[in-house]
């Protein structure tokens, strides 16, 4: 494997008076076997390895903003994010993976079954105990645990501090995990394929899940959970979760949520689901009591088609600032249609 970086004198030897976010922003690449990094303005290879994780970590220790490009990037090893207050956005055209015929050295972040055994559940873009991380998903993530937030740690405390993780490309498992996090926001998370759940926490408090959209992908198919409550979350605001046919739209184990729209596309199995005395799976975090609280809830009967619609911008021509809009159509069996619509807006500016 063929490692080459150079020093960091090109934050400020090559950006001279350009605005402070293209300082600070770097784009990884393929290029034939290599994937490079490079910064923003021009086209100086900064770093390039045969190992996309390297890469791909290197952009992030060295830049506050990471770029992915499109492209296939199957990395030997889970991409960890090594500090505080790092962006990745992963474009629309990329494809993150991790690679099958590699040993994997990193320890799974795994989780006890009901009967104590212990279940290895790797993860692909990995964030453990960094504050204020911002993953941007517009592309492909292939992989078990696609992006995981854990903040667990030895106190039993939350290990994470604020954050945002926009979920808004395609997954073959499911897309978003976080354990033991305080802050953090899900302005949007979806898929059109038959998951086992879209949002997944447990031992969180006072995080935002804006729109969640689980849906099918296919007539007359039905999906899994919307959005799955381990157990001791607390705090836990829903805007809207739409779900295809589900099979529990919710699933509560000891948890705290509040759900502003409930929209089921077709007849459910369940609705809701509360497991009582289920225990945790991931967290030590101190247990709480159920408490669900619904507040508009909205089951299409006669809905006879779902479709899905997922808008995103070109980069790195949108930045820093771009809009990601997801549309949900539903085909009545009487002909008429019913249209749900979920924008972001993203700025890679922090203010």
């Amino acid at each position: 494997m063929m490692v080459f970086c150079i020093g960091l004198g090109w934050v400020s030897d090559l950006c001279g008076q350009e605005a402070e976010w293209k300082k600070t922003t770097v784009l990884v690449s393929r290029n034939e076997n290599q994937t490079v990094v490079k910064p923003l303005i021009n086209d100086q290879i900064l770093f390039e390895s045969g190992d996309p994780q390297l890469a791909i970590e290197w952009a992030m220790q060295n830049a506050l903003n990471t770029v992915i490009m499109g492209g296939r990037y199957s990395a030997h090893d889970r991409i960890d994010i090594p500090r505080n207050n790092v962006t990745l956005i992963i474009s629309r055209d990329a494809e993150v993976s991790l690679n099958g015929d590699m040993k994997h050295t990193s320890v799974s972040p795994g989780f006890r079954g009901r009967d104590g055994t212990l279940h290895p559940h790797p993860a692909v873009i990995h964030n453990k105990g960094h504050d204020h991380v911002r993953v941007v998903n517009l592309g492909t993530i292939i992989g078990l645990g696609a992006i995981f937030f854990d903040g667990r740690n030895s106190e039993g405390t939350c290990g994470i501090e604020g954050g945002l993780v926009l979920a808004a490309g395609q997954y073959n498992q499911q897309p978003v995990q976080l354990n033991d996090c305080r802050g953090v926001t899900v302005p949007l998370a979806l898929t059109d394929k038959t998951l086992s759940s879209v949002v997944g926490l447990e031992g969180c408090d006072s995080c935002r899940i804006g729109t969640v959209i689980h849906l099918a992908g296919q007539p007359d198919g039905k999906t899994g959970e919307g959005v799955d409550l381990n157990a001791s979350n607390r705090n836990i605001h829903v805007d809207r979760l739409i779900a295809e046919r589900p099979h529990e739209i919710i699933d509560m184990n000891g948890s705290h949520l509040d759900a502003k729209e409930v929209i089921c596309i077709g007849e459910p199995d369940k609705l809701l689901c509360f497991t009582v005395n289920a225990g945790p799976r991931w967290t030590s975090r101190p247990p709480t009591a159920d408490r669900l609280d619904v507040w508009k809830t909205s089951i299409l009967e006669e809905a006879q088609t779902a479709k899905m619609q997922v808008t995103s911008p070109a980069l790195p021509e949108s930045l820093p600032k771009f809009t990601v809009a997801a549309t949900v159509e539903v085909m009545m069996k009487d002909g008429t249609q019913k249209i749900f619509t979920k924008e972001v807006e993203f700025d890679l500016r922090r203010e």
